[in-house]
């Protein structure tokens, strides 16, 4: 482990004074934010209690007054704000509470109803409180906050709407010839009346004093820049009384360092001999920069030095290219990647890269093992399969391509056919399928030749590949036999493909044969279908095209019994 300390006490104690003021300025931050929210719960819990003394006078108390004025038991002038008025009473209970704040010194926490149309004009709303209730009306607010300062210091002032109007509202509020008589003989016909059902009608308000919040919260800021202050000062002297310590380390740590770069060396210079006459590339690397390589690396990448090799490039993984195989290495700049860590953490693996030199393409199997593990140094052999990678991708061409036509063949198809079957359900896409085959073309077999046969299968798949699309598949199915799947079509699409084709065909001039026809089979993939469904019903449409005469296109939507 590294422990050279490259700074002084003095740029210890300056970042650490640095650190601190940051530290004490979010500690500012975060304590001020605290103490608004917790005010705003304050507040909030405060309205909720004032809510509910509404509510319990709007649909309880006066429920019960009503019962009791049908049954004669309470007198005439039972209609008195003091018992019937949810608002009154909320003010009335606002104003003791404030009372006996007073008595201890504490500021009073006002709260106020609004209306643009109150029965009380102590209660009439200002500008400001009429354009928050057209707000809360239009849904452009759920609540309202505003910090501000007046004579007695921060007051947050927190508004926000009644509950909408219901019909049980109502009936006090919307006409004066549907509200109880005495409540219009105590208040008259005009104020409070006409509201609309679900309307906002008013809201509630309250002026909260902060000075005592923020003194809490000012007390929690100094408590913990204390507290900081107290953890640096430790930590910085300790950090001094480490410092002679930690020299002395690093004394040591760059003695040894030195005796086992020169260890290293010694070694190098014994393995380079051997290395060079090897006819694989070696290299001795940390995954970032080669340290040493032999003959047959400079001479691959035409260099006469590794410090040439090092003016252009500081690793020999600058030459990997990507090859969507995960047996093939390749380093992501962006994630920084260490390959030789790679190859040393999989060694039962196979590992191989590709390397582009000159517009040369070569491939090469790689193996590594630790030359120096302390030092995380590998020593990484290349090993050219370039002829062995060709070949193979050669075998597989073959395995996937119909060897008279040069197109897909039936195995590669119902690979593609697959995924595509798959982005279509997954990405709800139409994709539709065609089957075709050549009308009597035994006949053209039998009467001139495989050879002449074995021609107009090739120029009709020319024919057909010019006319669809790059991103279609098409494949031959066997004999005079071929499937074409069209990704993103639905039947209409297809069916005018399949026609296109067809009449293309159709008027096509072919040598000694003059003329070949087809029949076209179009079908559509459903919620429903498979691969093997569709094929199916594809195949069965093509069928009876043939029993339709041949040298037309036929559909099948459902799936046949």
């Amino acid at each position: 482990m590294n422990l050279l300390i490259k700074y002084s006490f003095k740029n210890l104690f300056f970042s650490s004074v640095i650190m601190f003021a940051l530290l004490s300025g979010a500690y500012k931050y975060f304590t001020y934010n605290h103490t608004i929210e917790n005010v705003h719960h304050k507040i909030q819990d405060t309205l909720l209690m004032y809510k509910s003394i509404r509510t319990y006078v709007s649909d309880y108390q006066k429920s019960e007054l009503y019962r009791l004025k049908e049954e004669n038991i309470l007198y005439k002038d039972y209609f008195r704000p003091e018992v019937l008025s949810s608002t009154f009473s909320a003010k009335s209970v606002n104003d003791i509470y404030n009372s006996l704040r007073n008595k201890k010194n504490l500021d009073p926490i006002t709260i106020k109803f609004a209306s643009g149309n109150p029965r009380n004009p102590k209660n009439k709303a200002t500008k400001k409180e009429e354009l928050l209730i057209k707000k809360f009306n239009e849904k452009k607010l759920t609540d309202y906050t505003e910090i501000f300062d007046n004579e007695k210091g921060k007051v947050m002032y927190y508004a926000v709407p009644t509950r909408p109007m219901t019909q049980k509202c109502l009936t006090c509020h919307t006409t004066p010839d549907r509200a109880p008589k005495d409540l219009v003989k105590l208040y008259g016909d005009k104020n409070g009346f006409y509201e609309k059902e679900h309307q906002i009608r008013a809201l509630l308000s309250t002026y909260y004093p902060l000075n005592d919040d923020l003194r809490d919260g000012n007390k929690l800021f100094f408590i913990l820049s204390f507290i900081t202050f107290t953890v640096f000062a430790i930590l910085l002297l300790v950090a001094y009384k480490m410092q002679n310590s930690l020299n002395l380390m690093n004394k040591k740590l760059d003695e040894e360092v030195h005796n086992q770069t020169k260890k290293l060396k010694n070694q190098t210079q014994y393995l380079q001999t051997i290395l060079d006459n090897t006819p694989n590339m070696v290299i001795l690397t940390n995954g970032k920069n080669i340290l040493d390589g032999n003959k047959t690396f400079l001479n691959f990448f035409n260099y006469e030095t590794l410090e040439d090799f090092e003016k252009n490039h500081s690793c020999i993984s600058d030459y990997f290219k990507e090859v969507d195989d995960r047996n093939f290495l390749f380093i992501d700049r962006d994630k920084k990647s260490n390959w030789v860590e790679h190859l040393l953490n999989n060694r039962n693996e196979e590992h191989k890269v590709k390397i582009l030199r000159d517009d040369v393409t070569k491939y090469f199997s790689v193996k590594a093992e630790y030359f120096d593990k302390t030092l995380q140094v590998a020593l990484v052999i290349f090993s050219d399969i370039t002829k062995i990678e060709n070949q193979k991708k050669e075998f597989e061409k073959v395995a996937k391509t119909d060897t008279l036509t040069k197109i897909s063949n039936r195995f590669q198809f119902q690979i593609l056919f697959s995924q595509e079957i798959k982005n279509s359900s997954r990405y709800k896409k139409p994709l539709s399928i065609i089957f075709f085959d050549l009308d009597h073309f035994k006949s053209v077999n039998d009467s001139y030749g495989h050879d002449v046969g074995d021609y107009v299968l090739i120029e009709v798949t020319q024919l057909i590949q010019d006319k669809i699309r790059d991103s279609d598949i098409f494949a031959r199915w066997g004999g005079e036999e071929f499937v074409i799947v069209l990704p993103k079509t639905d039947m209409k699409k297809a069916l005018s493909t399949a026609e296109k084709l067809r009449e293309k065909l159709e008027k096509h001039k072919f040598k000694t044969v003059k003329k070949v026809t087809g029949s076209f089979g179009v079908a559509t993939m459903t919620d429903k279908d498979t691969k093997e469904t569709l094929l199916k019903r594809a195949d069965e449409a093509l069928y009876k095209a043939k029993e339709k005469g041949r040298n037309r296109v036929e559909k099948l939507i459902k799936e046949t019994k």
